[in-house]
């Protein structure tokens, strides 16, 4: 294997696979809509924001899975 070989197969290890990139999309969106509902639904509805922790925790999840780090999206709106 050449040294030309070698580079490009790292290089194309590194990208993410269109499917996980498109689902990781998806999830950030998500929780993005999540994290505004949160915000929105206050103290009035605690089980309504114990079902949308979980669910945030099942995206941060998937999002390190599909690995993507954790609290990035979130990061950004919260600047």
């Amino acid at each position: 294997m050449t040294n030309g070989e070698s580079v490009a197969h790292r290089t194309r290890k590194s990208f993410v696979p269109p499917s996980d990139a498109i689902r990781a999309a998806a999830l950030i969106d998500r929780q993005e809509a999540l994290t505004e509902q949160y915000r929105c639904v206050g103290k009035a509805s605690y089980r309504r924001r114990l079902e949308i922790e979980a669910e945030l925790s099942a995206i941060r999840r998937d999002l390190e899975r599909l690995g993507f780090a954790p609290g990035l999206p979130l990061a950004r709106g919260r600047r």
